[in-house]
């Protein structure tokens, strides 16, 4: 049938080796159902829930660390997304049975992550309570040397030394026409890293803090190297 069919791309089996391609997860494909409430219990509408494949393992970023790479100033392709109704509910169709991980954004309140196992009956453990937790955004503005601000500049921030905020916590701005910029709430009271890239200058790699009103980032247009290969 075909919701007991299951695909994999780009496998490569070495002659007279075995080859592990991990668990394979079968079964009909269900609705993902949920709600997003707020610190006081609160429906949360219009908030951003994606869906991404894998629960987040070490051995899952290392087969996903050359996509991780490219895509660190921008946000990764979900494999489903939605928004939250006006009572704060949402529902993914037709998710395949598997582990997942839950990134859900709003404004005023703090990205939160939650991993999931869908079954071939539906999500593990019922409906999912999504609740969450006030925050402050960070602001700041990014500049050439000259202190002109730069358009379209994209900022990326993840709560540092945390590998999960890394794979799937990551948080996204693009600058306007004066170069400011503001991202939603990160966790309170995090230490972050922060990536500031844009057309014409070399990625700037730097720290920041949660709660942050003033950051200042200054990029210096990048030279061109000529390489001779021989």
């Amino acid at each position: 049938p075909q919701d007991r069919k299951r695909t994999l791309a780009s496998v490569a089996v070495d002659s007279n080796r075995e080859k592990d391609v991990g668990v394979l997860w079968m079964g009909k494909a269900n609705p993902l159902e949920g709600v997003v409430l707020d610190a006081a219990g609160m429906p949360v509408a219009a908030a951003d829930v994606q869906v991404h494949e894998g629960g987040g393992s070490m051995l899952e970023m290392l087969r996903n660390l050359p996509k991780m790479i490219e895509t660190m100033d921008r946000d990764a392709v979900p494999a489903a997304r939605t928004k939250s109704e006006r009572t704060g509910r949402f529902t993914v169709d037709k998710v395949a049975p598997g582990p997942y991980t839950l990134v859900v954004r709003a404004a005023g309140h703090q990205l939160k992550t939650h991993k999931i196992v869908m079954t071939s009956t539906g999500v593990a453990g019922g409906a999912l309570t999504i609740r969450l937790a006030p925050g402050m955004p960070i602001k700041g503005i990014v500049v050439d040397e000259r202190g002109r601000g730069i358009e379209d500049a994209r900022v990326a921030c993840m709560v540092k030394n945390d590998m999960e905020s890394v794979l799937f916590g990551r948080q996204y701005s693009m600058t306007d026409r004066d170069g400011r910029f503001v991202i939603e709430a990160p966790p309170s009271q995090a230490a972050l890293n922060v990536i500031v890239a844009a057309e014409g200058y070399p990625t700037l790699f730097t720290e920041a803090s949660s709660g942050d009103q003033e950051l200042r980032f200054v990029l210096v247009t990048g030279a061109e190297v000529l390489i001779r290969i021989v």
